[in-house]
């Protein structure tokens, strides 16, 4: 056979097969008309999430008045399944499609909170954020285990927005690693914008700043822990700041008296009191009640002038010789008479 037949011989199967697949398609559509729908295949992509429910996804379809065995399959409209689905304010994404047997399949994948954010000054405005830093409202039904971080109101600014998703990048990274996840309690943000970490043991406070060279500064942190908790005594310090370039600063903010040696094990009690003494600030000193000094005029007053003890002598000679002479002429005077 020449190659000028073959190409003849496959031009014509090729001709013969287009019909027969129009008439298949034809067919199929023809032959799911009149047929219901035979079921609802849910399937929860992150089930270790429990904001929405099968049955919650099941009540949004039979919203629509989409029922098995009662509802024709070429009625059901994929599209606006996915789009009430969606609706749902804990629903990242939905996918819906009919199978063969005609059954109608739900992809559903949650939203997925990383961080809580916790105004100060409420109790109440509370909400998560996504990886993606966008904001998932609370849920009365279910509690996440996620970071908790305690801060002023964020709003939808340029700084605000780069908070969020500094946030959301430290949360991360703590529930990532088994350390930080155990030895961190809580982060906090400050009226300076800076984040400021919480851990679970101590009083200390531990200043990270921002998340740059994030993975850099815990690493430090991670060093002190190993080497220093055995060098120093923990309770002279409250505050932990990792903000300066390859060293750890410890800081006292409650204005006790530190050791002259950071790492002394106890300060002596003589040596407590006399820093005391000294460091008593200078308003205090101040404060305290001042001697009221009575002041008497002495300009009519003339000073009276010690007189020695000799002067003193002479003049009481010279005041009993005086009386003598006296008393002889009485005598006199007696015997005359």
């Amino acid at each position: 056979m020449t190659d000028r037949a073959k190409k003849i011989i496959r031009n014509m199967f090729f001709l013969l097969s287009v019909p027969i697949i129009i008439g298949a398609y034809v067919y199929a559509q023809n032959s799911s008309k009149g047929e219901f729908y035979k079921g609802l295949i849910v399937t929860i992509e992150n089930p270790e999430i429990n904001f929405v429910t099968k049955d919650e996804v099941i009540k949004i379809i039979e919203d629509l008045g989409i029922y098995p065995e009662q509802t024709l399959i070429n009625t059901v409209n994929c599209k606006e399944i996915e789009k009430n689905i969606e609706n749902n304010q804990w629903v990242k994404s939905a996918e819906i499609f009919v199978s063969a047997n005609n059954f109608i399949n739900v992809k559903v994948q949650q939203k997925n909170p990383v961080v809580r954010i916790q105004q100060k000054d409420s109790t109440d405005y509370a909400y998560y954020l996504d990886e993606f830093a966008n904001p998932i409202p609370l849920s009365k039904k279910y509690t996440p285990r996620v970071s908790v971080v305690t801060t002023e109101r964020l709003a939808f600014t340029k700084t605000d927005l780069k908070m969020k998703s500094a946030i959301v990048q430290l949360a991360q990274f703590i529930d990532k690693d088994t350390f930080w996840s155990v030895a961190i309690s809580q982060i906090d943000v400050d009226a300076k914008n800076q984040l400021l970490l919480i851990p679970m043991i101590g009083t200390q406070t531990i200043v990270l700043g921002s998340t740059d060279d994030l993975e850099n500064k815990m690493a430090r942190l991670f060093t002190f822990y190993q080497q220093g908790i055995n060098t120093i005594k923990w309770s002279l310090y409250d505050e932990i700041d990792l903000r300066f370039k390859g060293q750890i600063v410890c800081r006292n903010t409650r204005g006790e008296i530190l050791a002259e040696d950071p790492y002394a094990k106890e300060i002596p009690k003589a040596k407590q009191d006399a820093q005391k003494a000294i460091s008593t600030p200078k308003q205090d000193a101040a404060k305290k009640e001042v001697p009221k000094v009575k002041v008497e005029k002495t300009a009519n007053k003339k000073p009276e002038s010690k007189k020695a003890p000799a002067e003193m002598k002479k003049k009481e000679v010279v005041k009993e010789s005086k009386k003598q002479p006296s008393a002889t002429k009485s005598n006199n005077n007696k015997q005359t008479n």
